[in-house]
């Protein structure tokens, strides 16, 4: 992946497999997880760009857009993204025997803002 950073991509200090180009109100992000990219940005231009650098150098495949990557489900409302694991939190309602349990309201409302604990845990 040297070709990347010399075409100016950065390395995510905290996942080294996220390269992420931002360059004249332009940004670029491509994720690695074995031999799966997913490349996604604000400009289909430079996007498609990305798509030819990388077809240069390795034998790949476009498979469109993504709907599911390493079990995380990718829907489009109309303004921006979704990302949720329906099929995790199945298995885990399975496991552990609550998948007929009905569901519950969330105790607070959309607006109220959580705040970090910094007391001491409970033991």
């Amino acid at each position: 992946m040297q070709n990347l950073i010399v075409q100016s991509f950065q390395i995510n200090e905290s996942d080294k497999c996220i390269y992420f180009k931002h360059e004249n109100n332009v940004c670029i992000v491509i994720c690695l997880y074995v031999d799966d990219l997913l490349i996604f940005g604000s400009n289909i231009h430079a996007m498609n760009s990305v798509k030819s650098l990388l077809c240069a150098y390795f034998d790949m495949k476009d498979l469109g857009d993504a709907n599911v990557i390493l079990g995380i489900k990718i829907t489009r409302p109309v303004k921006g993204f979704c990302l949720d694991q329906p099929h995790y939190i199945e298995n885990i309602l399975k496991k552990y025997n609550y998948f007929d349990c009905k569901p519950s309201c969330t105790p607070y409302g959309p607006c109220v803002k959580l705040f970090k604990n910094i007391g001491d845990s409970v033991r």
